[in-house]
């Protein structure tokens, strides 16, 4: 059974370590009071970390769309912190989209094939609450957008959060050296912990599969053809 931590749970840990009683009146324990605040704080800082670092290794969702001819984006997942990939499926073959990196301005062929096609891979790019293609589309086609979400709110029945390994110490840990700063009191000792806390994280975190070898992904976009033409890339 995978280790979770509700907000219930989070709250009598951190009043333990912080070594406050359960009835404490130094800090706001109520229902969406101040240290159930401190909690999403730092449960979104420690996503953060995780995400920075590994990506989708963790937090991964995936969302099927669907394009209307003539209109040149759909909404994002409401979820939706970074894109992974987007892909479709124009011929029974997955074709993943591509990053469009080109400046607005800069000129190149999009007229060379205006449509989707099997033979002209479309870009993509997020802006705001949307994904914009380019070009846009001329039917109803169904991209599939893979991505990493945003941190849910933790609660003490739905959301949880997942604390693989004992990671949702670091939350207790953070938490707990804001209550004694609160309180005036010494946290030296919880910050100490803390940083043992995030190098154990970084550590053992790049090994999710541990037969796959640590290596450099390629990070420049390849060059891509459309109706005979080949298009630099940045």
């Amino acid at each position: 059974m995978a280790r979770t931590a509700d907000l219930s749970d989070i709250k009598n840990r951190v009043l333990w370590r912080a070594s406050l009683p359960l009835t404490t009146t130094r800090i706001d324990t109520a229902a969406g009071g101040e240290l159930e605040t401190w909690i999403q704080e730092a449960a979104a800082e420690l996503w953060e970390i995780i995400v920075q670092h590994f990506g989708d290794d963790y937090f991964f969702k995936e969302d099927a769309g669907a394009t209307a001819s003539g209109v040149r984006y759909v909404a994002l997942p409401t979820d939706h912190y970074k894109t992974i990939a987007v892909w479709w499926k124009p011929s029974g073959a997955t074709t993943s989209l591509l990053l469009d990196t080109f400046p607005a301005d800069e000129e190149f062929d999009r007229e060379a094939t205006p449509y989707w096609s099997s033979t002209m891979v479309p870009r993509y790019r997020e802006r705001e609450s949307n994904l914009y293609f380019e070009p846009t589309p001329d039917a109803v086609y169904r991209p599939v957008i893979q991505y990493v979400p945003t941190m849910p709110v933790i609660d003490s029945t739905t959301n949880p959060f997942p604390g693989v390994m004992g990671w949702d110490e670091w939350i207790v840990t953070k938490c707990a050296r804001w209550a004694l700063e609160k309180d005036q009191v010494d946290a030296t000792h919880l910050e100490r912990e803390l940083t043992r806390q995030t190098d154990r994280i970084l550590r053992s975190a790049p090994r999710r599969n541990i037969h796959r070898k640590h290596h450099i992904r390629r990070t420049k976009q390849a060059r891509w053809r459309t109706s005979g033409s080949y298009v630099r890339s940045r």
